[in-house]
């Protein structure tokens, strides 16, 4: 009777070595998958430009104020130079570039939030969204999804809530902010960028009496040279791995979701403040007849302030920052009227 056992025990006990090497080649196949790095998640910081923010917020001047609504948070005192808005980077939508372990090219966008400024007793009005931040080498650009609004012939102080409609809306994702960096720093896990002593660069066709595109929600006060530093952007990335063939399907992903991102910013819809979308097509960007030696003036009419102001403020021991004191409250002076 134990002769009948031999043979299949023994097929048994050859069963279990052979189990284990079959399994042992499974790693090995998946080890053949090149692996590369992706986006999980990350933050971008940016406080856009403090001497706007105390701009608004002077109560000589626009004395207004800024709402936010959406994926996004505000770290740090409103006028100070360390505050920032930090919003979360949108994977979907974001993609890195990555040769020879270094990042040459990058599109940080963000998830949906907004930013919404008003002054001048609600005359001034206009919209930040989802900022993003691209890159390609060592250049940095900075930049918005925004609304805007522009009326022919009429100054921006004079401007009511009828005057916020489909026509006179200027909307799209553009860019303000550049500068020269280090590039990013990478590793296994992580990536960063530090934008640094980035300016305010403005639209070709911003000129003489014509604000075009973005420079439309800020008045055309940056050219490009007088006050135009903005504050610094940080953009802090946390990586994973995955198989190449996921991460093209990512990034087929990625470039139907900024199309679709595009398409969003030209159709947004801020009828009657309400932040309602609108499946409309936004008009052209472009305006004109706007003067801008004009708009200073009704500024300084409007808040009471003099053209003396320059004398009176650069006297001998007078803290001056960007035509503010240390407190962040106007000197009575336009901005860096007194250097």
């Amino acid at each position: 009777m134990l002769k009948r056992f031999v043979l299949p025990v023994a097929a048994v006990a050859m069963t279990g070595f052979l189990v284990p090497q079959a399994v042992a080649e499974e790693p090995a196949a998946a080890s053949q998958c090149e692996m590369v790095q992706v986006i999980e998640s990350g933050t971008l910081k940016w406080g856009v430009n403090q001497s706007y923010r105390q701009y608004i917020f002077n109560k000589k001047l626009a004395n207004g104020n800024w709402k936010i609504a959406g994926d996004i948070k505000e770290v740090g005192e409103k006028r100070g130079k360390d505050f920032y808005f930090e919003v979360p980077v949108d994977p979907k939508v974001s993609n890195l570039e990555i040769k020879d372990n270094k990042i040459v090219e990058a599109e940080i966008n963000t998830k949906d939030s907004s930013i919404v400024f008003e002054g001048h007793h609600g005359s001034f009005y206009s919209q930040l969204h989802n900022p993003y931040v691209t890159t390609k080498d060592n250049a940095v650009k900075a930049s918005v999804s925004y609304v805007g609004y522009y009326v022919l012939g009429k100054n921006m102080t004079e401007y009511k809530d009828a005057d916020r409609t489909e026509a006179n809306k200027r909307s799209r994702r553009d860019t303000f902010g550049e500068v020269t960096t280090a590039g990013w720093t990478l590793n296994e896990t992580a990536a960063t960028l530090s934008g640094s002593n980035m300016r305010y660069v403005p639209q070709p066709k911003t000129k003489d009496n014509v604000i075009d595109g973005v420079d439309v929600i800020f008045m055309g006060q940056y050219d490009g040279d007088y006050n135009s530093n903005l504050d610094d952007v940080k953009v802090d990335l946390q990586l994973k791995k995955v198989c190449k063939d996921e991460a093209e399907k990512l990034k087929a992903e990625y470039k139907k979701n900024v199309e679709l991102a595009n398409q969003k910013a030209a159709q947004r819809q801020s009828a009657g403040r309400t932040g309602v979308e609108s499946a409309s097509s936004a008009p052209t960007s472009s305006t004109s007849g706007f003067n801008l030696s004009k708009l200073w003036s009704t500024i300084l009419s409007h808040s009471g302030l003099g053209l003396d102001c320059v004398e009176t403020c650069c006297e001998v021991g007078d803290d001056v920052v960007d035509g503010f004191d240390a407190d962040g409250e106007s000197n009575g002076c336009l901005i860096n009227s007194c250097g």
